[in-house]
């Protein structure tokens, strides 16, 4: 993925897409953007599973999916080929909902939050063009790309328009756009061992503005976030591996097992041990 900084406006919707790239994907472990992200994938070969709360979905060549605000989601390869996609991650200002009514494409894109289909070839042809004008940077790309971008949106939101569109929350918006991007990644790279402090000065923000940064994105604090990130970890760990509960409460940075447990079942309202029976063993389960 290669970060970016492009911004288009549709209808007066302000568009930022801050991310895009293509490549070989491995095991992507469960996150939630943030209050004002999407994500787009579009997976060019492999096939693997993506796992949501609310159940689990196959992909395979050709199927296009979006996660936005508040779904959490994982993304798992169980092919022996890895899975190859283009990816483009894009914000919009929830400010924005608190303007006049606009064209129905529109409210479809703004409140779609999650969908997936196996085809959506359109959506792909711009992707690649997207892509390809960022890595090659040929004349006129500056412009180019914006341009394609409103292509995609506009096309997103008729593709959306045609189904059944799923409601999203309202949130208050927040200043400080881009800052969340790394936020999710470094709670994805190691969401055991970091610390507030260490955030910050990743961000280049003081611990308190971190603070107000997570309460106003993400609707909870550090810690919150950090023992979300510890228990998805766990899941992962109970369902595909054979470690003993002591083991995973260590690797994920509790002190002691009967805590891990308590915080666990206060969770997902069941112990370790029932989630992990009642998960079953995985066709991609692994012996360590």
């Amino acid at each position: 993925m290669a970060d970016v900084n492009y911004k288009v406006n549709l209808d007066g919707v302000p568009f930022h897409i801050v991310s895009v790239g293509h490549g070989i994907t491995g095991h992507i472990k469960m996150h939630v953007h943030s209050i004002t992200s999407y994500e787009i994938h579009y997976i060019e070969s492999g096939e693997g599973i993506l796992r949501l709360r609310s159940g689990e979905h196959g992909l395979k060549k050709g199927t296009f999916y979006l996660t936005g605000p508040g779904v959490a989601h994982e993304q798992i390869t169980v092919s022996r080929e890895p899975m190859e996609e283009l990816v483009l991650y894009y914000t919009v200002p929830l400010s924005c909902r608190a303007q006049p009514q606009r064209e129905d494409w529109m409210e479809c894109l703004l409140d779609q939050r999650f969908w997936i289909e196996d085809d959506a070839g359109e959506v792909s042809d711009i992707l690649r063009g997207i892509i390809r004008e960022t890595e090659r940077r040929p004349a006129g790309f500056q412009a180019m790309i914006p341009h394609l971008a409103g292509q995609l949106f506009i096309t997103l939101g008729r593709m959306y328009r045609a189904g059944q569109p799923e409601q999203g929350e309202v949130y208050m918006p927040c200043s400080d756009e881009g800052k969340y991007l790394q936020i999710e990644r470094m709670f994805l790279d190691d969401p055991v061992h970091i610390t507030i402090h260490g955030l910050a000065e990743a961000l280049g923000l003081s611990v308190r503005q971190v603070q107000r940064l997570m309460k106003s994105h993400y609707g909870i604090t550090f810690r919150q976030m950090q023992m979300d990130n510890k228990l998805e970890l766990a899941c992962r760990l109970l369902e595909d591996t054979h470690d003993s509960v002591e083991k995973i409460a260590e690797k994920t940075g509790f002190s002691a097992a009967d805590y891990f447990g308590y915080c666990f079942k206060k969770k997902y309202g069941m112990s370790p041990g029932k989630f992990r029976k009642e998960a079953g063993q995985r066709p991609w389960i692994t012996e360590e």
